[in-house]
């Protein structure tokens, strides 16, 4: 097993943490932000984003557990560069814009274009949010994996140590690969 699989397999524990987190620390940005914005009670917003949020935390799971087992068999693993993070989080929003927006419209008595409107703005936010959250949750959590994964010790176990000699001479030999044509 190398390192970057080592550290990028989520346990369901890692997922639950990870979607109740999402929605937890979204909630309390975007009810007050919200009810600002949109001139609504406070009281409202936050059912919404209440229902909203519980609707999110369960296709958050699923979402990243897809898109996590897509990005798994396409590339061999789930390092994401930042373009692939702005797809992640473009996609997540488009599909939970396309599940809340009724469900605003009908709660709050508006019409579909003005929930459609709405949700839109809290969608901008939340791919902003979701960049940035899923950025720093994986920052964070694979650093404690990493740190987990030391023996007792102190020293590497011997599968990293391994595995960085491997990509090290993968790294060389495609150095190599490169001049070769390059001269040819």
């Amino acid at each position: 097993m190398t390192r970057h699989n080592c550290l990028r397999r989520h346990s369901l524990w890692d997922r639950l943490r990870h979607a109740i987190s999402f929605e937890l620390g979204g909630l309390a940005l975007v009810s007050p932000l919200g009810a600002w914005a949109f001139d609504l009670l406070v009281a409202d917003i936050t059912v919404v984003r209440i229902a909203c949020a519980i609707i999110a935390t369960v296709w958050t799971y699923a979402y990243n557990l897809a898109f996590d087992t897509i990005l798994q068999r396409l590339s061999g693993g789930t390092q994401k560069s930042i373009s692939v993070r702005v797809l992640q989080a473009v996609l997540f929003e488009a599909g939970l814009l396309a599940m809340l927006t009724p469900l605003m419209a009908w709660y709050l008595g508006i019409s579909l274009r003005h929930a459609f409107l709405m949700d839109v703005v809290f969608a901008l936010f939340y791919v902003v949010y979701a960049f940035l959250f899923n950025w720093a949750y994986d920052l964070i959590f694979s650093a404690s994996a990493w740190h987990e994964s030391v023996n007792s010790k102190g020293a590497f176990p011997k599968e990293y140590a391994t595995s960085a000699r491997s990509l090290v001479e993968r790294k060389a030999g495609l150095r190599r690969h490169d001049v070769e044509h390059q001269s040819a």
